[in-house]
């Protein structure tokens, strides 16, 4: 079962066609939650930091989505224990891992809209404005 705070978290991002995980064309998502406190929210004991390709940190969301062909994007949602998020796009490619974007001190009700931001910002700078994953060439 899917923890509350993370059940949360997804909820403010929205949920159906008009939901942040449609807008970045989600593939799937992860989470790090500690067992304690599944029922009820969870405030994280430290603030997240990425790290040596790692994200580091008590509660997050990750969120696989399309990006650049041949990299791995992966949107990370952390739950910081000021009651504030931090978003983070990271790219993988291999073994190799690079923090794209980072935006610390989102409140919950901007959420959404800063992870679409974030997405937005990357296609225009990596992508040329499409993304390129799961998109095929017109044929003519």
């Amino acid at each position: 079962m899917i923890p509350h705070t993370i059940q949360t978290m997804i909820s403010l991002l929205g949920t159906g066609l008009t939901g942040a995980l449609v807008y970045v064309g989600s593939r799937g998502t992860t989470y790090e939650h500690p067992q304690r406190d599944r029922d009820g929210e969870c405030r994280p004991s430290r603030e997240s930091v990425f790290e040596g390709g790692v994200l580091l940190g008590d509660v997050w969301l990750g969120i696989d989505c399309n990006g650049k062909r041949g990299h791995s994007w992966t949107i990370y949602v952390s739950y910081e224990p000021c009651d504030e998020f931090s978003v983070r796009l990271v790219s993988r490619r291999g073994v190799e891992a690079v923090l794209l974007a980072e935006h610390r001190g989102v409140y919950c009700d901007s959420l959404k809209e800063v992870v679409e931001d974030v997405y937005d910002s990357a296609i225009r700078q990596h992508c040329g404005g499409q993304p390129t994953v799961g998109i095929k060439p017109a044929q003519s």
